[in-house]
């Protein structure tokens, strides 16, 4: 019986003879980490929905090109 035909939940991987497999395993703790510390709390993804509401309404309107273009020190930002 090949190995697929049990179905993909029946598969054995023994993850530390497969260094490809550890390093995808390492990755996404890595990311699964940062993501929680990014999504937060409710008040931080208050403040996030706050600034991306913000910038939406500027990247809307008609200093969409200026904003682009904008650098860290354009007053557009400020």
């Amino acid at each position: 019986m090949e190995m697929y035909e049990r179905g993909h939940l029946l598969i054995k991987y023994i993850v530390e003879d497969n260094a490809e497999l550890q390093d995808y395993m390492t990755d996404l703790v890595k990311k699964d980490l940062l993501v929680q510390w990014l999504v937060g709390d409710e008040l931080k993804q208050d403040q996030f929905k706050f600034i991306f509401d913000t910038v939406n309404v500027i990247y809307e309107s008609p200093l969409r090109d200026k904003f682009l273009a904008a650098k860290d020190s354009d007053p557009i930002i400020d």
